[in-house]
């Protein structure tokens, strides 16, 4: 894969299996450690680590993708889509 990558990694016994995604990654990619293991990340109480990872990588994606433009929420993002859902429907 040739574009910008981040590899997220649990803590867990299949760690060092996880983390060989070199050779598949042509483009930058950054690697990093989260606490939880393999399905735990993507739950509470490790999720919100996950997703603090996650989004500082989109930030980044989007700075990059469109410099100086407005950020946008996720947040913002989702009032904005409800609020318009109550107006047409």
């Amino acid at each position: 894969w040739p574009g910008r990558t981040l590899v997220v990694l649990a803590d867990s016994p299949e760690r060092e299996d996880r983390a060989k995604w070199a050779p598949h990654l042509s483009g930058p990619w950054e690697m990093v450690d989260v606490k939880g293991d393999h399905c735990s990340l993507l739950r509470e109480p490790d999720a919100g680590e996950t997703a603090a990872v996650v989004g500082r990588a989109l930030r980044e994606a989007q700075q990059m993708a469109l410099p100086g433009a407005q950020q946008i929420s996720l947040r913002e993002t989702q009032q904005t889509t409800l609020l318009g859902a109550q107006q047409n429907g």
